[in-house]
């Protein structure tokens, strides 16, 4: 009893190591997502600065305060400008420590499920005295050896074939060799477990940024590409498909959609393409 209150003590304490690995990743992922999102806020922020920061330094120049409009709007600009950087350092930071924990999850895993064949064993090991004994003691009393039962094969034809339909026959398994059996399997799954590796390839499908970028963090395990590459590529997509799609009527174009894919963690090009439906085949030049 004693044993079996420690393994399940001990069970516990593995799957909180299992669920404290998943929340450390799916943290960094929330960072680096959160973060990123930031930093193209900010980017939108600084882009209208620079944008209008020429009309506002004319203005106070015609009212006699150009100067300190110009060094305001400087620093304005240059603070956003080093916010930026630092942002970027953060996400990367985020992106390869998110890597870097991955392992560590696939590890609990792996001995989470060493911890369930053990005590799978060493229940059939404190079973296993007692089976002999008792073996032993049937087989002197019946004078012949004594094993789990065979499969009924009924009545046999010429060949070895069973006339009539097939039957399933079902043969009970000794606990014992069941429970090391169950051991095995656990023991196959946990090094398959510490054979694992983060997914960094892959594809997702979208009709926006928004749609592809919650595609890619579905899985905090997979390492897609940086949200920075994916908001590039979405743009130049958007581009390309834009003009596509003005050789076309409006009543002709349909839904478009977006698959991004990448390798390694990186984005390719060649294979991410936004995908329209028309409602006609002929450009309305044609």
């Amino acid at each position: 009893m004693n044993a079996k209150r420690h393994a399940t003590e001990a069970s516990a304490e593995e799957l909180d190591q299992v669920a404290t690995a998943r929340a450390e990743v799916l943290r960094l992922a929330t960072v680096e997502r959160d973060w990123s999102a930031r930093r193209r806020r900010l980017a939108g922020e600084l882009g209208e600065r620079e944008r209008t920061s020429g009309d506002e330094v004319l203005s106070a120049a015609l009212e006699g305060e150009g100067e300190p409009m110009a060094r305001n709007l400087a620093g304005q600009i240059a603070g956003m400008r080093a916010e930026l950087e630092t942002i970027d350092r953060t996400v990367d930071a985020a992106r390869r420590r998110r890597e870097a924990a991955i392992p560590a999850v696939f590890t609990a895993e792996a001995a989470q499920l060493r911890r369930q064949a053990a005590a799978l064993t060493a229940e059939a090991d404190g079973r296993e005295p007692k089976t002999r004994e008792l073996l032993a003691a049937i087989e002197a009393w019946e004078g012949c050896p004594y094993t789990p039962a065979q499969p009924n094969r009924g009545n046999q034809a010429f060949g070895g074939q069973v006339p009539g339909a097939m039957q399933v026959v079902y043969v009970p398994t000794p606990k014992t060799l069941a429970l090391r059996n169950s051991a095995a399997v656990l023991e196959r799954q946990a090094v398959e477990a510490e054979r694992r590796t983060g997914v960094r390839n892959g594809s997702v499908t979208g009709r926006d940024l928004e749609a592809i970028e919650e595609a890619v963090f579905s899985d905090p395990l997979r390492m897609g590409p940086s949200i920075a590459d994916v908001e590039a590529w979405m743009d130049a997509a958007r581009d390309a498909e834009t003009t596509r799609r003005s050789r076309f009527r409006a009543d002709q174009l349909g839904a478009v959609e977006f698959t991004l894919a990448w390798s390694d963690g990186v984005v390719r090009p060649d294979q991410s393409t936004p995908a329209s439906t028309f409602r006609a085949e002929r450009p309305a030049s044609a």
